[in-house]
């Protein structure tokens, strides 16, 4: 009770002033508010932003990995989910690889190339089938696959003023790579 009495006691001597010294003090804070507001909203809106980056990677290496085999269809579906998993977000700058990587006996030597990747988004570049693709260590068995799913997406800032341009850059590129096992073969082909 204490609190709403002081505040109710300054409120009463804000209104009653009128030689304009809480004017002057709200013209100064003012700015700094609007500000944090403002900044807040941002970080708030980037971090929305990455969030649905790594949930757009984890979604769309699960797809893939739960599939017995993989067409033009079905990558499209998923395509279209990762993309829906952006919205309410713009998903036009965004860019998802979806790679096939199956280690193999080459030469007397164990490789592991890509056996097919598909992309999505303008600029996603595709991975050339065949080479050599190299996950983290102990990741892939030996005559095993595994889904690797890269996504990428470019977010701009909604305050693109001169004034913060020096301080913080206008778009930020978030990227997540994701890994995942084939859940019922073992490797997913692509026919």
């Amino acid at each position: 009770m204490n609190f709403l009495q002081n505040f109710y006691c300054l409120a009463g001597r804000f209104k009653k002033a009128a030689n304009g010294t809480s004017a002057v003090e709200f013209a100064l804070i003012f700015p700094v508010l609007l500000i944090i507001y403002f900044g807040l909203v941002e970080i708030s809106n980037a971090l929305e932003t990455k969030r649905k980056v790594e949930n757009t990677a984890n979604l769309t290496g699960m797809l893939v990995a739960q599939a017995t085999v993989v067409d033009a269809a079905y990558i499209s579906n998923v395509f279209e989910a990762s993309q829906m998993a952006f919205e309410p977000l713009d998903a036009t700058p965004l860019k998802v690889v979806v790679t096939s990587v199956v280690r193999v006996l080459d030469n007397g030597n164990w490789v592991n190339k890509v056996d097919w990747s598909k992309g999505y988004g303008t600029g996603a570049s595709e991975r050339v089938e065949g080479s050599v693709f190299d996950p983290p260590e102990d990741i892939l068995g030996n005559n095993r696959g595994i889904i690797v799913t890269e996504v990428e997406y470019m977010y701009s800032r909604i305050l693109t003023t001169n004034t913060f341009n020096d301080y913080f850059p206008n778009t930020i590129t978030f990227t997540k790579t994701y890994w995942a096992h084939p859940r019922y073969v073992v490797s997913v082909p692509f026919e």
